[in-house]
């Protein structure tokens, strides 16, 4: 579950999904997909950018960009 840390630590699980949808435009299919894209190459990636293996890595923040 992608958790930032300007998250408030104690929402249950629809606050969150609200928390979220106000950083992330669910409609924007393409956003929705590059983004899912890139977490998964971190996940995978992630061992051989950072040495310890053990860890996730962080997601400090999200931002939109418009052209």
């Amino acid at each position: 579950m992608l958790r930032l840390p300007s998250e408030p630590e104690e929402c249950n699980e629809e606050e969150h999904l609200i928390y979220l949808n106000s950083l992330i435009d669910m409609t924007n299919e393409s956003m929705i997909q590059a983004l899912g894209v890139l977490l998964k190459w971190l996940d995978l990636s992630w061992g051989f950018l950072h040495l310890d293996q053990q860890t996730q890595a962080p997601v400090m923040a999200v931002n939109t960009i418009s052209l």
